[in-house]
């Protein structure tokens, strides 16, 4: 994944540089940077690569939340089975990234959570995006 967002990187610059420094034009024959589109490149990106890189980080958020046993109560893809256990399928990504690093500080106090909460630090986003997603 990495070496198609370097490629895609090189290939924005390569078609900046070669439209500004294109021995065979005159200058005047030179358009300048602004009126250059990356449009095309874009949308290669976001056709292309962006559902890959979302795809995978999604991956990891759900090999994550099951590793960490978070299903065991807050269910299955987020959705709890058990009352007093809250749904966390479908919430904004932020807001439950924030309720963990909370509870890793201990801003946010609940004895299970502040046991556990540690373990996914690192994993945070990746776990909330996956969540979100449901």
């Amino acid at each position: 994944m990495i070496k198609k967002v370097t490629f895609a990187a090189t290939l924005v610059t390569s078609v900046l540089l070669t439209g500004c420094f294109d021995s065979d034009k005159a200058p005047e024959e030179i358009a300048p940077v602004s009126e250059y589109t990356l449009e095309p490149v874009v949308e290669t990106i976001a056709e292309e690569i962006a559902p890959e890189i979302v795809e995978q980080v999604l991956t990891n958020g759900k090999v994550m939340y099951n590793n960490l046993g978070c299903s065991g109560c807050h269910g299955a893809g987020g959705n709890s089975v058990i009352p007093s256990y809250p749904s966390l399928a479908g919430k904004d990504a932020s807001w439950i990234f924030q309720q963990l690093k909370d509870f890793q500080s201990g801003a946010r106090i609940d004895a299970t959570m502040n046991a556990m909460a540690p373990m996914a630090e690192g994993h945070e986003q990746a776990i909330a995006d996956y969540l979100s997603n449901q």
